[in-house]
């Protein structure tokens, strides 16, 4: 074997160690990538779900502070609902008490007016009907009138067919009914809004308005000496309630105290 062959085989021996060199270490490479995206991967998956766990956190702890504003709305309006229903039954047992003593104190005077003509007519029946008069020798007889009791002064509707602009219409309505009935004589008043208005014979409940500069003892003085009986009033607001007789509601309207006169209704069950 000469030189020339001898390094032929040289080449082709170093030839095929490379080769085997390179089948070696390109599988290594490509390991070492599909591991390298592998955990690339494997860090976004965590990543993402992180964020999803968050994600899930945040959404259930929104779903529980709106449950738990929920929650106090509800019981705000729970106590709301409850304080509305006892002041309410409050001021339906204080507007019942004092309507009853009012119809009571009316009942009474009406009681003593009775028993004052009933007294004036005994006394007048009892009294001498004639007595005799002698003048020298000629006697005459003088009879004397039997003494008829007046009878109480009832209000007498005002010549106006309305009321003033300041007064509630169901006011208005009343009053015109009032003076109709007065016209035509009838001896008990009937009226449309007794359903829904505090009536008495001939008295209506009404809440007087005072002018905010009014003093409110002055705006009571005034209602009772127009004939209005008091029944409860609020400084505050400046409002007087009570009963008045159907006749004295111009009377009430026109005094300088006055800003508006609107009904006392009836309390209403729920």
């Amino acid at each position: 074997m000469n030189t020339l062959q001898r390094d032929r085989r040289t080449q082709r021996k170093a030839k095929l160690g490379v080769e085997s060199l390179d089948d070696r270490i390109v599988p290594s490479a490509v390991q070492s990538g599909m591991a390298a995206g592998a955990e690339a991967m494997a860090r976004s998956i965590a990543i993402r779900s992180q964020a999803h766990t968050d994600q899930v956190d945040a959404a259930a702890s929104a779903n529980q502070r709106h449950a738990n504003h929920l929650a106090r709305l509800q019981a705000r309006h729970a106590r709301r609902m409850a304080s509305f229903e006892a002041r309410y039954l409050a001021h339906h047992h204080t507007t019942a008490a004092a309507l009853a003593q009012s119809a009571m104190s009316v009942g009474g005077r009406a009681a003593a007016a009775a028993g004052s003509s009933s007294a004036a007519a005994a006394a007048a029946s009892s009294a001498p009907t004639a007595t005799m008069v002698s003048t020298g020798t000629t006697a005459s007889s003088t009879s004397t009138p039997a003494i008829t009791p007046a009878p109480s002064p009832s209000p007498t509707p005002s010549s106006s067919g309305s009321l003033p602009a300041n007064v509630a219409q169901p006011l208005q309505t009343i009053f015109q009914e009032f003076q109709a009935s007065s016209t035509s004589g009838a001896d008990i008043f009937q009226s449309s809004q007794a359903g829904i208005v505090m009536l008495d014979g001939n008295n209506v409940g009404i809440e007087v308005h005072g002018k905010g500069t009014s003093d409110i003892n002055g705006l009571i003085t005034d209602l009772q000496s127009a004939g209005m009986t008091v029944v409860t009033s609020d400084a505050t607001t400046m409002t007087v309630v009570g009963m008045l007789p159907i006749a004295q509601l111009p009377t009430i309207a026109q005094l300088p105290t006055t800003m508006s006169v609107t009904a006392w209704f009836k309390p209403m069950m729920l």
